[in-house]
């Protein structure tokens, strides 16, 4: 009670004798979903591509090395990247919910190597 009491003084609240503050609920922000993403890499002709699975998250913002290269409906989450490229290469991947810092962590794909 002399928690309240005090706290009412701080904020300059009078109570009288006996009376107490009850404190407002706390409304707590949705926690964040998490994101889990595998990779794949293959060749298609000789160029590089990865599927990309994941979890979690809504719309989705897809990040090859750092860029952002796509944005996606996450029904299912599922996103194959063409990368065009061919010979020795490694690709970091990151899914993000679309227009946030709620990320997966990043995977890797190795090509000829």
């Amino acid at each position: 009670m002399a928690f309240f009491i005090c706290l009412a003084l701080l904020l300059g609240s009078r109570l009288a004798a006996g009376q107490t503050m009850q404190p407002a609920p706390l409304t707590r922000s949705p926690t964040q979903g998490q994101i889990t993403l595998s990779a794949n890499g293959y060749k298609v002709k000789g160029q590089h591509a990865v599927d990309l699975t994941w979890t979690g998250g809504t719309s989705s913002d897809v990040y090859r090395d750092g860029v952002l290269i796509a944005t996606v409906p996450n029904i299912p989450g599922f996103y194959t990247d063409h990368t065009g490229a061919k010979g020795r290469r490694t690709y970091t991947f990151k899914v993000c919910e679309a227009g946030t810092q709620n990320c997966s962590a990043q995977v890797t794909v190795k090509f000829g190597g």
